[in-house]
């Protein structure tokens, strides 16, 4: 979607999900961007 995150790790121990507007204050992100699709 294009207004939510999808945060992915290498570790596959770990899915992939999405960070959006409705749940944005449950989730801390500790980490650094490794790829984006658009300038940030």
């Amino acid at each position: 979607k294009a207004d939510s995150i999808e945060v992915i790790s290498d570790n596959t121990d770990y899915p992939s999900w999405q960070i959006n507007h409705e749940n944005a204050e449950q989730h801390a992100v500790a980490g650094r961007i490794v790829w984006c699709g658009r300038n940030i």
